[in-house]
């Protein structure tokens, strides 16, 4: 009996832990998306660090 319950872990619980990896992804990627149109975010802010490293450099 214990064994059966073995198997059954070994084959759902990747799969539903891989679904679920891919909705939290999705949210993720949805909220990323939603800062940058808003100009706002991880990602508006690491662009303007690397336009600022950028025109550090041009003054070398």
């Amino acid at each position: 009996m214990i064994k059966g319950i073995e198997e059954m872990e070994t084959r759902f619980v990747p799969s539903f832990t891989c679904t679920e990896l891919a909705q939290v992804q999705a949210k993720s990627n949805f909220s990323e998306l939603v800062d940058a149109a808003k100009g706002n975010g991880d990602v508006v802010r690491k662009k303007e660090d690397t336009h600022r490293m950028v025109e550090a450099n041009r003054a070398f």
